[in-house]
């Protein structure tokens, strides 16, 4: 039993990706970053390593035949899913030029790995960790480590010197929560008892995350932000409804399967800072090339503490010219590094945190720009914004444009079409409201009856199908590519949503939120398996609960 026990692999949810497949065209190679099985934090019915989740797998990428793969956490009892698309770098030693693979992990791990033929190129070891004490989990003994580089982030956590104390008010938040929670640390990779409350780093937001890594193969350096921020949980007994056998799941202080090592009304972690880094990594030996605090928290700054770093979720793009564009933070700014140093060397202010990945290109001006989408949201429940940002950047072919770097905002298309007020749903003749696939509604019911009482109620979108079709069968007239318009429209404007099911666009568009907001959604049904009710929606990071509520009518858990 070395994988799975028995049939326990048969059924079951995750070990799938939820980040980007890299393909090295030149060998054939798909190199795609898998997840952890469910659930996330208890493990007593997969007994085993339980490959291939949380394996960076090799595929052929004409057949999808498996090449090789290199599990990176065994037995996951921590969301520590392998969030990002890996990268395809190239390693110079001893003379020799060898083509690579970096993976970044949530654990704060960077594993290197040769593309041709799998091996760790720095090294790679199985390290003895903390084992479970709950009824029936059997947690894995050891975990890999990379022997190089070192990790990138925080992993343990020492409380005699570890504890935020930059305000007096928050180390006593914190050291209270210690107190009262029972709290205690063992090291990474600990999983969670049934007495106190085990704190252990990084969070389930890492370390490392979905941003990856960006490269620079002139100087031979790799970047990535990544947040010091812990997670806190115990696993607490339940019976299972239907069948009455025990089993166990976790809570945190809050309530919530997933609590993090912070105080939650100011989302100030209670670890010391730096909260935020930034880190370049040489490839060709392994060793950190530079690390500074990206980014500062304004409650902190105000008091005189500016070079805390800031949580984070988003990343950045190297320049050949050897720039670093990122911006990721919560305090809401977009920055420029110095590649080789790691000195801040510009930074803006932008309407919202920059949780994305800025692009650079060369526009049929002449202009070179690079662009950054400006939506917060996100777990750190960052404030909502609405703009894509570009830049103008320095250089000859610019011109006098080009002494600054020029903010030019431009507003993004609005995330989703006005709900119709309700007197236009009321109204005995239906008029509807403006939107793509309005005349296509228009044209066909023109002739026919009923269809301002069916509006008044808010359907799915495979229940709008069987209206559009029972209106054909009646005689409306149209092709079917008018059928198709009017049904989008319908279900966009007067439509439901399953929640548990739905793309972003669609989330956008029916529930009227912003991008970062439908993105919210899908990773907490990933991360949390799915909505049950409209609790869950609740607990959703960085959605406006009053408006939910006001939209309850719009949202279902399942298909009908």
């Amino acid at each position: 039993m070395e994988t799975w026990e028995g049939d326990s692999w048969k059924n079951r949810s995750g070990t799938n990706m939820w980040a980007f497949i890299t393909v090295d065209e030149e060998r054939g190679l798909a190199f795609a970053p898998i997840g952890s099985p469910t659930s996330d934090y208890y493990g007593a019915d997969r007994h085993g390593k339980n490959l291939y989740g949380n394996s960076l797998v090799a595929l052929d990428a004409d057949t999808g035949i498996l090449k090789r793969y290199q599990q990176l956490v065994h037995h996951d009892l921590w969301d520590f899913d392998l969030p990002a698309a890996p990268t395809l770098i190239e390693v110079t030693r001893n003379g020799r030029r060898i083509p690579a693979v970096a993976m970044i992990t949530k654990m704060s791990t960077l594993f290197i790995f040769n593309q041709v033929t799998g091996e760790p190129i720095f090294g790679m070891e199985e390290r003895p960790v903390p084992r479970s004490t709950v009824p029936g989990e059997e947690s894995w003994p050891t975990q890999p480590f990379p022997l190089k580089p070192a990790p990138l982030g925080r992993m343990t956590f020492d409380p005699a010197k570890d504890f935020n104390t930059l305000l007096p008010e928050q180390e006593t938040y914190c050291r209270d929560l210690w107190e009262k929670n029972g709290m205690y640390t063992n090291g990474p990779f600990t999983p969670p008892g049934l007495q106190g409350t085990v704190v252990t780093f990084p969070s389930t937001l890492g370390g490392g995350n979905w941003n990856g890594l960006s490269y620079d193969p002139t100087r031979g350096l790799i970047f990535t932000n990544i947040m010091n921020l812990g997670q806190v949980a115990r696993m607490q007994e339940q019976k299972d409804s239907e069948t009455g056998s025990t089993t166990y799941w976790r809570v945190g202080p809050w309530g919530t399967p997933v609590g993090r090592f912070w105080n939650p009304e100011t989302g100030v972690p209670c670890s010391a800072p730096p909260f935020g880094e930034l880190v370049a990594v040489n490839v060709n030996d392994g060793s950190t090339a530079s690390r500074v605090p990206l980014g500062f928290v304004e409650s902190l700054k105000s008091k005189g503490f500016d070079h805390t770093g800031a949580l984070n979720l988003g990343g950045g793009i190297a320049t050949a010219s050897g720039l670093v564009f990122v911006g990721a933070t919560t305090d809401r700014r977009f920055r420029a590094f110095d590649s080789k140093t790691g000195a801040l060397l510009w930074e803006t202010e932008l309407e919202a945190s920059a949780h994305s990945i800025p692009i650079t290109f060369m526009g049929r001006d002449g202009h070179q720009y690079v662009v950054v989408p400006a939506g917060g949201g996100s777990f750190l429940v960052s404030a909502p914004g609405t703009k894509i940002v570009a830049f103008a950047l320095p250089g000859a072919s610019i011109g006098r444009a080009a002494n600054r770097a020029e903010d030019r905002a431009v507003r993004a298309p609005q995330p989703g079409l006005a709900a119709a007020p309700q007197a236009s749903v009321a109204a005995r003749k239906f008029e509807p409201p403006s939107g793509e696939g309005r005349d296509a509604v228009v044209s066909m019911c023109s002739g026919c009856r009923g269809l301002d009482t069916s509006v008044a109620q808010r359907r799915t979108a495979n229940q709008w199908q069987d209206v559009i079709q029972r209106m054909v069968a009646l005689g409306a007239p149209g092709t079917k590519d008018n059928a198709a318009k009017a049904r989008m429209y319908l279900a966009w404007r007067f439509g439901r949503v399953n929640v548990n099911v739905a793309t972003d666009a669609d989330l956008m568009r029916v529930l009227e939120i912003a991008p970062a907001q439908a993105q919210a959604i899908i990773e907490y049904r990933m991360h949390e398996d799915g909505f049950q009710s409209f609790a869950d929606v609740r607990k959703v990071p960085g959605l406006d609960a009053a408006d939910m509520e006001r939209k309850q009518d719009r949202i279902v858990f399942a298909d009908k």
